[in-house]
């Protein structure tokens, strides 16, 4: 009888631990934060991730909510698949060389504050962007940051986050309502935006702080390097919007701040609000066009 109370006390206890890291789980907090077009500002609330896990050691992800709760590191590109949800938790960072979104799909990442104490991804990669589309002609998803410290840089000839060589229209939105980023070009390619011979595609910034470098001939954020192809592809800036936030973006030589690499135009660049600083390499606009292009869109 003794022997039997006891198996059933061991049993509810391990319910009970099982229970627990469910409860855990699901009291993960984050923050989601939205764009309040009538007054003008971003709106956030704080809310527990339902049915989230912990993001693997080896950084698999597919779609689903996942939250970073240990310090991971990656020596390789993580490949996500479907639209996955990524809670960044206080003092933990996600080191990575390279996080590729594909085409359709879109990663979403939260953070739990704001500050130096906010979690981190620090993407960087031997081949492919920051974080966005990968090399072999793989184009990338779209990308939306609540929150967290994004660092990204690109590879040779592919963006800090956006798109990679040679993909032209073909690359997913960015949409930034808080957080950090930080991200830089790689070769011929923007901070945030396009690759070489790619178009800036989408870009949509609300709040946060943002710091964009691009390289030789690509934009801080828009187009990257266009010129040097023929015929002519890529480096338009897209359409870029921005609402608030801090942002600095430099250009490389011959490149936009905010627009388009070299050869690339000025696509159709919005700006309602924000602190912003940007600085083209030589011969390009701080806003506006590339050098060797005096247009708008084209």
């Amino acid at each position: 009888m003794k022997q039997t109370i006891l198996t059933i006390l061991v049993a509810l206890c391990a319910l009970a631990g099982t229970a627990n890291t469910a409860q855990a789980d699901n009291d993960v907090q984050f923050i989601e934060r939205s764009w309040d077009a009538d007054a003008k500002k971003v709106t956030s609330v704080s809310k527990p991730a339902t049915d989230a896990q912990p993001v693997p050691s080896d950084g698999s992800m597919t779609s689903g909510w996942y939250y970073l709760n240990s310090n991971v590191k990656v020596n390789s590109r993580i490949y996500l698949e479907g639209d996955t949800h990524l809670i960044l938790c206080d003092g933990y960072k996600l080191d990575v060389k390279g996080i590729y979104v594909p085409k359709g799909s879109t990663l979403t990442i939260y953070g739990q504050s704001d500050g130096e104490d906010a979690g981190m991804i620090d993407s960087h990669p031997s081949s492919g962007a920051g974080i966005g589309a990968t090399s072999d002609n793989h184009p990338g998803g779209n990308v939306v940051i609540h929150g967290g410290i994004i660092k990204a840089k690109g590879y040779d000839h592919c963006a800090g986050i956006g798109g990679n060589d040679g993909n032209e229209k073909d690359i997913g939105d960015f949409t930034m309502y808080g957080g950090t980023v930080i991200a830089t070009g790689g070769s011929y390619s923007a901070g945030i935006g396009g690759g070489q011979a790619c178009e800036g595609g989408k870009i949509t910034i609300y709040g946060g702080t943002v710091t964009a470098t691009g390289s030789d001939c690509g934009a801080g954020i828009g187009g990257g390097n266009g010129k040097d192809h023929d015929p002519f592809r890529g480096g338009h800036a897209g359409t870029i919007t921005i609402w608030g936030g801090t942002i600095t973006a430099e250009g490389g030589d011959d490149a936009a701040g905010i627009g388009g690499g070299e050869g690339g135009n000025a696509g159709k660049i919005t700006i309602n609000g924000g602190t912003i600083t940007a600085n083209g390499g030589e011969n390009g606009a701080g806003i506006g066009c590339g050098e060797g292009e005096t247009t708008g869109a084209g």
